[in-house]
């Protein structure tokens, strides 16, 4: 069974939103780890969250979201160096990873959309 945790926290809810910010358990662990040490990029995901949820959910701006070549279903949002994958489900945004990118080599980035796709695929078999 796959249990997700609420993320209001770090990406408030405003009213009228349709969609939902949730996570896998260790998300929000490492999101109060960026506040502490890394605050401008975890400000700036913030604002990318919350325009990718005002405008919603269309990834129109590759500068916020960019989508995964190899795993389609996945997404990384972008803030400074940060990033946080994610998912969706319906109206349920999921994120699977959180990391901070400081280095050019796509092999980490990649590794980072691989361990994405493989939460997404375990939450799948765990929600079907």
């Amino acid at each position: 069974m796959i249990f997700l945790v609420g993320l209001d926290e770090h990406f408030p809810p405003k009213k009228g939103d349709v969609h939902k910010v949730s996570a896998f358990p260790d998300v929000p662990m490492r999101l109060l780890a960026l506040k502490k040490f890394l605050e401008t990029d975890h400000r700036q995901l913030r604002t990318a969250m919350r325009k990718l949820l005002s405008d919603g959910l269309a990834f129109k701006n590759e500068h916020l979201v960019r989508r995964c070549r190899r795993h389609r279903s996945i997404y990384e949002l972008r803030g400074g160096c940060a990033r946080l994958m994610f998912f969706r489900q319906g109206p349920l945004l999921v994120c699977t990873t959180l990391y901070v990118k400081e280095s050019d080599d796509p092999e980490i980035q990649d590794a980072a959309f691989d361990q994405a796709e493989a939460l997404r695929l375990e939450y799948m078999k765990g929600s079907g």
